[in-house]
Parts: C-alpha cells; structure tokens; sequence
C-alpha cells in the first residue's frame, strides 16, 4: 500500500492513488475474509491441536477459546483495515497524524473500556476484547477518515 500509494504521489497520478487505494481495499478484504472463513470453519481444529486431549480441562479450555475465537474474528476484520490504512497514509508521508489517533484509539479508549467491562461487569474476558474491539473499531474508521480527507486534498 505504502509502495504504491508512494509511487502514484511521484508520478503525480491521483487516478491512480484512487485505484491504488481501492485495490488495497479489495486485497485485504479478501485476503482478511480467508482468515476468517478459515478460523470460523477449522477454528475447533487449531485450538484442538494445542489442547491434551487427556487432560480433563480441555473441554473447558476449548469453550473457553472457542468463545473468544469469535471475538478475535470480529476484531480481525478492524485490525485488517486499520493495519491497510496505515500503509495507505504512509504512502502520503503522513505518519505523526496516525500516531496519535492510534494512541488515542488504544490507550485512551480501549484500554480503560477493557479494564472496565472486564473488572466491573460480569463480561471478564469477554470484555477485554469488546474494549479493544471498540478501540480498533475508532481507530480504524478515524484513520479511513484521515485518508480520504487527504486523498481529496490531492
């Protein structure tokens, strides 16, 4: 993302950082919903090849995990786009702008949100991901923004 979105602002070509960007866009969609599909459909398979079967906690391990599987996808999909996103921007040479929305995204939203839904809710674990989650969500969206708005700039 960051080659190509670099190599269009040298060329002068604002077409193509407007194709560039949506190829990216399609790439890791694609490429993220495989990871999915896979972790959805063989998800059990991967957590059962690190359990003993012969302990008897690893039932309670596997609904454990399976549970939070489930969260991690979910979190997955906003990890892709954030992490494409980033590369996009880099691509304009814009890096301390996405700093912060970063810092801001993890350490003063889904940070705190995490320590709260899981220490004060009944959610535990289960919380720690939705905090994040939340902030992966903002940062995500927040740094889509930041594109676009420097895209039409050009």
């Amino acid at each position: 993302a960051t080659i190509r979105i670099g190599t269009a602002i040298g060329e002068k070509d604002i077409s193509k950082v407007s194709n560039s960007r949506i190829s990216i866009y399609l790439l890791g969609f694609i490429s993220g919903l495989a990871i999915i599909l896979t972790l959805l459909f063989l998800g059990d398979f991967f957590v059962k090849s690190f359990l003993d079967e012969s302990n008897q906690s690893s039932g309670l391990v596997l609904k454990f995990a399976s549970a939070f599987l489930i969260f991690g996808l979910i979190f997955h999909i906003f990890d892709c786009g954030q992490i494409l996103i980033i590369g996009l921007l880099r691509g304009l040479a814009d890096t301390s702008v996405p700093f912060y929305i970063c810092f801001v995204s993890y350490w003063v939203v889904a940070m705190p949100l995490s320590y709260v839904l899981s220490v004060h809710s009944n959610l535990e674990g289960k919380g720690i991901w939705i905090g994040l989650g939340v902030g992966m969500t903002i940062c995500c969206f927040s740094l889509l923004m930041r594109f676009e708005l420097l895209r039409s700039k050009l």
